[in-house]
C-alpha cells in the first residue's frame, strides 16, 4: 500500500493531471470508434438502398 502510493503523495498534481488526460482521450477514442461505426453502418445501408 505504502509503495504504491508513494509516488503518488510525491508528485500528486501531475499524476492526477496525466490521469485525467489519459480519461479524456480514452472517452475521445471510444466517441471516435462508435462514431466511424455508426457512419460505417449508414454508409452501408444508404449503398443498401441505392443499389436496389
Amino acid at each position: 500500500m505504502t509503495v504504491t502510493r508513494a509516488p503518488e503523495a510525491h508528485n500528486g498534481t501531475s499524476s492526477h493531471l496525466a490521469q485525467s488526460v489519459i480519461r479524456g482521450l480514452q472517452a475521445v477514442g471510444g466517441f471516435l470508434l462508435a462514431a466511424a461505426t455508426f457512419v460505417s453502418a449508414l454508409t452501408g445501408l444508404i449503398a443498401l438502398i441505392t443499389s436496389r
